[in-house]
């Protein structure tokens, strides 16, 4: 597929993987390639540079598990993440804005190993129009919360309602105005941060399978999706 030269990637493999049983999940094998490679290999070449954002401390052997499995590049960027997500991508958007002055910035889940190229070309082209894109589903259960003691409270209609994933999709400098905005604020999702700003952004419907490794069962059904 052809690149998009004006597209900056962002890999988020910074996380502590506590849910995972605390072993780093973007380390994992899938398919004998470790999990966060697997973003590379599927996204990166539709992008004009990716900068991925590791654990503290851990720059150089990132690297090298880049070069041992065949990933060095020249367009491939490592930058040290923060002690929470929002710290992480903000650190990658600076590397990602000394690359690129204007233009797309893309950030994804190193958690999400099948994200495909189709999905984030669409995202891009939205992105362009409305600011911001995510990819997602809309909810088809019944949805409902629930008070401190897990009774029901409430049932909460579903129109409208989505789980929303990676890759999200963004006007670079929009996105890294809103991030400088909000120092010291955490967020779990970069659509939230570009909302806090004043941006918009479009949900698209996701019809691949683009699973999230949480738990160590989600990696097993990740290996059983592979080709």
């Amino acid at each position: 597929m052809e690149r998009i030269e004006d597209l900056v990637l962002i890999i988020v493999a910074a996380g502590t993987s506590e849910r995972f049983g605390g072993r780093e999940k973007q380390l994992e094998l899938l398919g004998g390639l470790p999990v966060f490679l697997h973003s590379v290999k599927n996204l990166s070449p539709l992008a004009g540079a990716c900068v991925i954002a590791v654990p503290q401390g851990k720059l150089a052997h990132y690297r090298d598990v880049a070069v041992k499995y065949g990933f060095a590049s020249d367009k491939l960027h490592f930058v040290e993440g923060g002690s929470s997500r929002t710290a992480s991508v903000h650190n990658a958007l600076a590397k990602a804005a000394s690359l690129l002055q204007d233009g797309i910035v893309a950030i994804h889940d190193a958690a999400r190993p099948l994200a495909s190229q189709e999905m984030l070309r669409c995202l891009v082209k939205t992105a362009r129009d409305f600011g911001g894109a995510a990819p997602g589903k809309e909810v088809s259960d019944t949805m409902l919360r629930t008070d401190e003691n897990d009774n029901i409270a409430e049932y909460i209609p579903r129109t409208g309602i989505w789980h929303v994933a990676t890759p999200q999709v963004f006007r670079l400098q929009e996105l890294l105005n809103a991030y400088n905005a909000v120092q010291n604020q955490a967020f779990t999702d970069d659509t939230q941060v570009f909302l806090h700003n004043g941006g918009k952004v479009r949900m698209l419907q996701e019809n691949a399978c683009n699973i999230k490794i949480t738990y160590q069962e989600d990696l097993e059904l990740c290996r059983s999706l592979l080709p």
